[in-house]
């Protein structure tokens, strides 16, 4: 606590600026609510007491999750019993109980204050001047504010949050993610022009499944596991590692198809590496800042998704991530995308942790997975996502370190200390995915196991700038601050890829790749980008070599624009192109 404190105080008297501005907008909102309730004192204490709830929110968050707090996070206020538990139950009860006894015992003491009468015309004065400038703020890259703001040294870095959040500070962290709309809406969609683009994609997939004939006899049970913040830290040039924390996975990589998932993410927001993963649609199309888990597919009957699609050639679905399911509202989204089950920390029937403030292991949803894989008699697909090594980071998380880290850089005695902390995580990881590889390796039905990591760790910048600093590649950095680790493993003979880099957009059609399956129109759409573009990220593009490509071709921009409009139509238009593109090939 006394460290945040410290990190404020300087942060403020670095980007003063920042903060006056920041705090105008608070003092503005102040006025608002007093002006609406129409008194000084009461609205005074409302405005206290809800700003000390949002900040108390954003400190949990961070402390749980190791990210700020986001817009999209208000929509879970419907989930507020699963809310409560998950802010710590009693100690939130006992905060809301003296919020509440403030609050009455100060509005007993306002009654014997001298009254202070606010007009009607000044209040609704006031409440027009309050609103206008709070819908400026909300909108200062185009408003009056633009000016301030680009003097006050603001620089959205929507990319990367929790950097975003750090060197912009909380309000203008908030406000650079204020927007409800997933996508914009391209240039001549229209019917017309969808259905085109979908024909167009079942002509080249009738022209794939012609060369795909050798389908595999069993249809082999499938795993995704999205390990919560892998990373490979021995990336960082300088420094040096007492034993390799992810030596089994590296030997894995060597022996079967591998690369690195260039995630749209950094540091958080778990969910759109997920969306990608299972959709096929890439958050390279969408707003960035969006959540298309909270605020389009929760609103879905159902959304065409790998979940679907096995399930449509008999594959049971499960989905397993032991922590909280109204988180990213994962309870409606994975029914919509298809799954019959979902394991969730209350269902899990393997709940150990290395501390006591730790999240559920990796080890026990390998241990979950192995069960699953037992019990079902016939092929499964199970989407899995870990929670072990999501931040933050404390010493003894995973119940004490056997990596020690040295350093050629001055990063500080703390950074390296929490990078010996999270190379424990990735030691442990590491072991509990050998450990799966090994139960799969025994088991007589096909099976194979897609591993990734989601993102990068959201550590202090001074060890990513250190990093910068020594390769001195601008355009190669921000590659490689999306880049973690990626495995195809199979207990059956498959052919070996090397996948270079791709997004999790392409797991889905890289599978039916390596097996050889045949695609259905969509799926021949994102094998054509993937020839040509497979990695694809709000900054970052690389091609088939897994080169890096500065510019776009005339028909790469084409492709793109046929992408991204099949994203809008299937996730927020009328959805033309869906009985075209989803017609199965079982």
């Amino acid at each position: 606590m006394e460290q945040k404190f410290q990190d404020t105080i300087k942060w403020i008297n670095l980007d003063t600026r920042n903060f006056i501005l920041g705090t105008i907008l608070i003092f503005i909102f102040y006025i608002l609510i007093i002006c609406l309730v129409g008194n000084l004192y009461i609205g005074g204490i409302i405005s206290i007491i809800s700003f000390s709830l949002i900040g108390y929110s954003n400190m949990r968050k961070l402390d749980m999750l190791g990210e700020p707090l986001y817009p999209v996070d208000f929509y879970q206020i419907t989930h507020i019993k699963d809310l409560y538990k998950m802010a710590g139950g009693h100690s939130i009860l006992i905060i809301i109980i003296l919020l509440s006894a403030i609050f009455f015992i100060s509005a007993r003491i306002v009654r014997k204050l001298p009254k202070i009468t606010l007009s009607w015309i000044f209040r609704a004065t006031t409440i027009m001047f309050c609103i206008a400038m709070i819908y400026s703020y909300a909108n200062f890259s185009k408003s009056f504010l633009k000016k301030f703001v680009e003097k006050s040294g603001i620089d959205v870095v929507l990319w990367n949050q929790p950097v975003n959040y750090s060197e912009n500070g909380f309000v203008f962290g908030i406000l650079s993610n204020l927007q409800t709309k997933v996508m914009d809406e391209p240039e001549g969609y229209s019917k017309e022009s969808v259905l085109k683009i979908a024909e167009k994609y079942k002509a080249e997939a009738d022209a794939i499944n012609k060369e795909r004939t050798a389908n595999l006899s069993v249809k082999p049970n499938i795993i995704f596991v999205m390990d919560e913040t892998f990373w490979d830290p021995t990336r960082l040039n300088y420094l040096n590692f007492s034993e390799d924390p992810m030596k089994n996975i590296r030997s894995l990589k060597s022996q079967y198809s591998s690369g690195w998932l260039l995630s749209p993410s950094f540091g958080g927001e778990t969910a759109n590496v997920e969306f990608e993963a299972l959709t096929g649609l890439s958050m390279y199309n969408n707003i960035q800042g969006s959540v298309p888990y909270q605020q389009a597919l929760d609103k879905k009957q159902g959304f065409p998704s790998i979940v679907s699609i096995l399930e449509d050639q008999n594959y049971d679905t499960v989905a397993v991530h032991p922590y909280n399911k109204v988180f990213y509202k994962r309870d409606k989204v994975y029914s919509s995308l298809g799954f019959n089950t979902f394991i969730s920390e209350s269902e899990i029937k393997y709940k150990d942790v290395f501390s006591k403030d730790s999240y559920i292991t990796d080890q026990s949803v390998v241990n979950q997975i192995v069960d699953l894989l037992k019990e079902k008699n016939k092929p499964v697909f199970i989407h899995a996502v870990t929670m072990q090594n999501h931040m933050p980071l404390f010493e003894d998380k995973y119940g004490g370190n056997s990596i020690s880290i040295s350093s050629s850089a001055d990063i500080g005695e703390n950074n390296v200390k929490e990078l010996e902390i999270y190379s424990e995580g990735i030691k442990k990881s590491d072991e509990a995915i050998k450990n799966l590889v090994d139960q799969v390796s025994k088991i007589n039905e096909p099976t194979i196991l897609v591993f990734w990591g989601d993102h990068l760790p959201a550590l202090d910048s001074v060890i990513y700038e250190q990093w910068k600093n020594s390769n001195k590649q601008t355009f190669e950095n921000d590659r490689v601050l999306g880049e973690t680790p990626l495995l195809i493993y199979s207990n059956f003979n498959l052919k070996k890829d090397e996948l270079n880099t791709i997004s999790p957009a392409f797991l889905g059609v890289s599978i039916f790749d390596i097996m050889g399956s045949k695609l259905s129109p969509y799926y021949a759409m994102l094998e054509s980008i993937k020839s040509e573009l497979p990695g694809l990220r709000y900054n970052v593009l690389v091609d088939s070599k897994g080169d890096l490509k500065s510019k776009l071709s005339e028909s790469e921009k084409n492709m793109l624009n046929d992408y991204k409009m099949i994203q809008y139509d299937l996730l927020m238009g009328k959805q033309y192109s869906m009985p075209i593109l989803f017609n199965s090939n079982k």
